[in-house]
């Protein structure tokens, strides 16, 4: 079918599909680039077409497997668009010879059309597991302390517990204070009967 091709820039197209392979495509620097670089700088609803040439033009876009293959079948969409619409708008006489020639035709340009497709939608899907999984890491490195970071924490835990035993300790000594000066005949009688009892049971004193 690629020799009664009407249009001969569709002529490369074939040569495209027929060498393309989704497999050599980089999608996890394509979502790299467009977070890191491409986002910021334009609308958030991504123009394909667009974006696909500042892949191409930028060099900071390194991983360029593919993508000008995609460029080229997104500019044969549009190709084959008007040219099946200019099919359809043929106005033939039925018998006319020329009538199921453009039939056939058409049905090629519509088979071209679906692979495009078929390729883009792949091309969309694999795009946004990417960005999901970019998503889902920076979500985890958000809760992922440094070495640096755990040591301040435990640092400061541990300078607080210090601080809470410290102040503890005061407390007791002063409760302990206050109760020898409160009544420090009741205190040594409560050790001496203590060590009375440990005494009778043979244990030590």
């Amino acid at each position: 079918m690629e020799k009664s091709l009407r249009n001969p820039s569709l002529k490369t197209l074939y040569s495209v599909l027929k060498n393309f392979r989704e497999e050599y495509t980089d999608f996890e620097a394509l979502a790299s680039y467009y977070e890191d670089h491409y986002q910021d700088q334009n609308s958030k609803n991504l123009n394909l077409k667009h974006f696909l040439l500042t892949c191409i033009e930028d060099p900071r876009m390194r991983a360029k497997e593919n993508i000008a293959q995609y460029s080229l079948m997104l500019d044969s969409l549009e190709v084959l668009k008007r040219e099946r619409a200019s099919l359809k708008n043929a106005k033939l006489p039925p018998g006319h010879p020329t009538r199921l020639q453009n039939r056939r035709q058409n049905y090629e340009y519509l088979r071209l059309q679906n692979t495009i497709k078929h390729h883009f939608r792949h091309f969309h899907i694999e795009l946004l597991r990417e960005q999901k999984l970019r998503e889902a890491a920076g979500k985890k490195q958000t809760h992922k302390q440094t070495p640096a970071a755990k040591e301040k924490e435990y640092g400061a835990t541990a300078a607080a517990e210090e601080g809470a035993l410290a102040s503890q300790g005061k407390e007791g000594a002063k409760e302990k204070e206050e109760e020898e000066e409160a009544a420090p005949g009741e205190v040594q009688q409560a050790l001496e009967e203590n060590e009375k009892e440990g005494a009778e049971e043979g244990g030590f004193p």
